[in-house]
């Protein structure tokens, strides 16, 4: 938090507040020694039922498959800020402003699985499949708030209750994609824009905006 008061009585003046948690991440690596089963699972239409592929089982196939997730969250306010009222033991103050926030995330899933026999493809045969989604919240908004702190000896209590009100912009990205080689003289290899969840009847990039109300209440205490 920064502030900037216009006058010497600190009644009228600026505050600006911002907030990052930095990017969080996580991942899955499967090398295939440690974890000699590994299957995909995905929900099948065809079947209407929960259905799975074996990147790595014993006899039929030898595969890896790698994980990776992503998460980003920061946000703020410029607030205009005016002393309401003020007394030895505290003050409180009217906050009015412009708030924003943003979520993004984004989740990637690449495995590639090598047939051991014949059944259900040709010995060697060599699946590839990617899938990818990535989504992205944007607020923006007008903000109105209340802050007051009360002072006590060395011990400080400083609370504050905000509304924000705006626009919710939300991006969601699918993509995906296959690539199938059986082996021969040449290879035969065929590549489709369908993953095992990203398809085509999915894939696309989408826009929502929604009028949302975004509520926030903080509590610092201080010595």
């Amino acid at each position: 938090e920064l502030g900037l008061f216009f006058d010497p009585c600190r009644t009228k003046g600026v505050l600006l507040r911002f907030f990052d948690v930095s990017t969080q991440t996580e991942s899955y690596n499967n090398s295939g020694t440690a974890e000699p089963v590994v299957m995909r699972p995905f929900f099948s239409t065809a079947n209407n039922a929960q259905a799975s592929i074996a990147i790595n089982y014993p006899g039929s196939t030898s595969g890896s498959v790698n994980a990776s997730l992503s998460s980003e969250l920061y946000g703020g306010n410029l607030l205009f800020r005016r002393r309401l009222a003020r007394d030895c033991g505290g003050e409180i103050e009217f906050l009015t402003g412009y708030q924003m926030v943003h979520l993004s995330e984004d989740l990637s899933l690449v495995s590639s699985t090598t047939a051991l026999s014949n059944s259900p493809a040709p010995l060697g045969t060599v699946s590839q499949l990617s899938d990818r989604f990535e989504t992205e919240n944007r607020f923006y908004g007008a903000s109105f708030g209340l802050q007051g702190k009360i002072r006590e000896g060395y011990w400080s209590l400083q609370g504050m209750v905000q509304l924000g009100v705006g626009n919710l912009e939300r991006l969601v990205d699918i993509a995906g994609s296959s690539t199938i080689t059986v082996p021969g003289t040449p290879p035969t290899i065929s590549s489709t824009t369908n993953g095992l969840l990203a398809r085509n009847t999915n894939a696309g990039h989408y826009e929502f905006n929604t009028f949302v109300v975004s509520p926030e209440a903080a509590v610092t205490l201080g010595y």
